[in-house]
């Protein structure tokens, strides 16, 4: 056991000062539970019921929730309870986790609440994506903002109990697939594209989840996501590594390029590797061009799209009409993978992507030979 654990509990109204982003907080204890002590800024007024209903939901809900899902917590201060600082920080967060508050600031196991959103479900929510964080740092304290943040949409998503109706970042990331799954630093601290990276991450995360994790529905892959925070490997390094110690051949690359068939259909009983069992969505993924291919000139011909700039580990769809689905090939540029997912009546859907290199793509639809490499379109999940 930790020598200072339960060497002085906290007590309410006690006071604390906490340190972030360049600014001091006073506080004092509200309400200590079994797994957290929640400290509210001085001056500033909660509704004392929305704290009790954030301590039961953290002491019965979030905390055994993420513990199990992620693991432990670090335990630097050595109180075995969580730190919940409401504090009026401003830009515009809901929550946040400082590493320094961690690591070296405060040295505590510390995350941080608005009171402005201090009501309801939200809130709870909330918590549980910023006590992901907080786990997660204690674990792997340098990972990549799309595994970190994926594994606290994923958080909030199992609090929820696989509701979306608090989640839009989903949507809003098929609304746009040329959002690179990659979180980029310069993306993330200019806030650029944030709610489809959210989503992206999240359903990557949701995702690997289902077909090789958590929820899989085999017990020897339960803690596939705990896994993945611990590995020390960080991204997609991080995410084959996992998936050579659960067994599985698949590496990302072939994990990216099912994800982004899933995106789009969302139909595991086309094959179990293209759809999600846990949620639905909202509205169908936009094509980025069509073409009908029963004009004279196109015919027995071939179709160049435009190109289109697209960053690393992203996608975009386009739609091909045809009386004979069944006769048309497609080609991409080197480097670049495109694969016809789906041919429904008189229209085929091709996906197409860069994977690891940023440039343009431009798709190409042939009306006569071989399928080539995209023949097989719905190739067998892999174990």
């Amino acid at each position: 056991m930790h020598p200072a654990k339960f060497a002085k509990a906290r007590a309410v109204g006690e006071h604390e000062t906490f340190r972030i982003d360049g600014s001091s907080f006073n506080t004092s204890c509200a309400q200590v539970g079994r797994h957290c002590v929640i400290f509210i800024e001085e001056g500033v007024r909660v509704d004392p019921a929305a704290i009790t209903e954030l301590r039961q939901d953290f002491d019965e809900v979030v905390y055994p929730l993420v513990t199990d899902t992620f693991g432990a917590e670090t335990d630097v201060d050595g109180e075995e309870r969580v730190y919940i600082a409401i504090v009026s920080g401003g830009g515009g967060w809901a929550g946040v986790f400082d590493p320094l508050s961690l690591l070296s600031l405060n040295h505590k196991d510390v995350f941080y609440l608005d009171p402005k959103r201090a009501s309801g479900a939200g809130f709870a929510a909330t918590a549980a994506h910023e006590f992901q964080h907080l786990v997660h740092c204690g674990h792997d304290f340098d990972e990549g903002y799309m595994i970190d943040e994926g594994c606290s949409i994923y958080a909030e998503l199992l609090y929820a109990n696989f509701s979306t109706k608090y989640l839009p970042e989903f949507d809003i990331y098929r609304q746009h697939p040329e959002v690179s799954l990659q979180w980029l630093a310069d993306e993330y601290l200019e806030r650029r594209n944030m709610g489809a990276h959210y989503g992206a991450s999240g359903l990557w995360i949701l995702y690997l989840s289902e077909q090789y994790g958590d929820l899989s529905g085999d017990p020897v892959h339960a803690h596939f996501i705990r896994d993945l925070v611990d590995e020390h490997a960080n991204g997609f390094e991080g995410v084959d590594a996992v998936l050579a110690r659960h067994g599985y051949d698949e590496r990302s690359e072939d994990v990216f390029k099912n994800w982004t068939i899933a995106n789009y259909l969302d139909d595991t009983g086309v094959n179990p590797r293209y759809g999600y069992e846990s949620i639905d969505f909202a509205a169908a993924v936009p094509v980025e061009a069509t073409v009908e291919f029963n004009a004279p000139e196109l015919k027995d011909g071939s179709h160049s799209f435009p190109p289109v700039t697209l960053p690393a580990w992203s996608a975009a769809y386009y739609t091909i009409g045809s009386d004979d689905v069944g006769n048309l090939s497609y080609t991409c540029e080197e480097n670049c993978w495109c694969q016809c997912i789906e041919e429904v009546n008189r229209t085929a859907t091709v996906v197409v992507s860069p994977l690891n290199v940023s440039g343009d793509v431009v798709l190409t639809v042939h009306a006569e030979g071989a399928r080539e490499h995209t023949r097989e379109k719905y190739p067998s999940p892999g174990m």
